[in-house]
């Protein structure tokens, strides 16, 4: 496919939006958030660690319908390399709501665990920014300020430029992240927040505990006279 491609052609092929596969949107797989929760992972499995957490006690907590997870992803990167000629912006959008549906019922089936009600409140401001506008928008000064221009002609099936249209404009992808050159929105951070929450409070052990753990180890009390 030849990388020339006139302004015309693109609202030809794509329409108002002008949706290409082949941009390169902030965010088109959705690999920026899968980075910055693993930051925030590796970030709570580090400092659970240095509290006498243990890798055998995170292995140890049950996730129930983990296959919901690998589901939703799938479906999510699937809508990102497909092309505008195969499926359409409604059909896209209808994918992505049921992508997230998937991950939101994985969150709503193991609530009871640490962490989790912070990733669906995350989780649950990005699908309303999305639900509102049909995409999610991309701030584009802050996509600029990262060195990944987004425009009408660059914004791909699952992004939208924000502009004065744009409802919930403070859930947008509007949050600049230079080491990972992309652009995330509040719910993104909220999301992964909930995630490394999660891997902390798994980790470590009960506060009874880490607390008679600090007894054995501390000083030995004098011998009474």
């Amino acid at each position: 496919m030849h990388r020339h491609i006139t302004r015309e052609s693109v609202h030809r092929i794509s329409g108002q939006r002008a949706e290409l596969c082949l941009c390169l949107s902030p965010r088109l797989t959705g690999s920026a958030v899968i980075e910055l929760v693993v930051i925030f992972v590796a970030v709570g499995l580090i400092a659970a660690l240095l509290q006498d957490g243990s890798l055998e006690r995170l292995a140890g907590v049950r996730l129930r319908l983990m296959w919901l997870v690998f589901a939703g992803l799938a479906t999510q990167i699937g809508v990102g390399i497909i092309t505008p000629r195969l499926i359409g912006t409604a059909d896209a959008f209808v994918l992505l709501m049921a992508a997230n549906a998937l991950i939101a019922a994985f969150l709503i089936v193991n609530l009871r665990l640490p962490g989790m009600a912070l990733a669906g409140v995350g989780l649950a401001l990005n699908l309303a920014v999305i639900g509102i506008n049909g995409a999610m928008p991309v701030l584009p000064q802050a996509a600029d300020s990262v060195g990944r221009p987004i425009s009408a002609e660059r914004s791909g099936l699952r992004h939208e430029v924000l502009d004065e249209h744009t409802k919930l404009r403070w859930l947008a992808d509007a949050i600049p992240i230079k080491p990972l050159r992309t652009v995330l929105s509040l719910g993104d951070v909220v999301l992964a927040l909930g995630l490394g929450l999660f891997v902390y409070r798994a980790t470590r052990p009960p506060a009874g505990r880490r607390s008679r753990t600090r007894g054995v180890s501390g000083s030995v009390p004098a011998a009474k006279p």
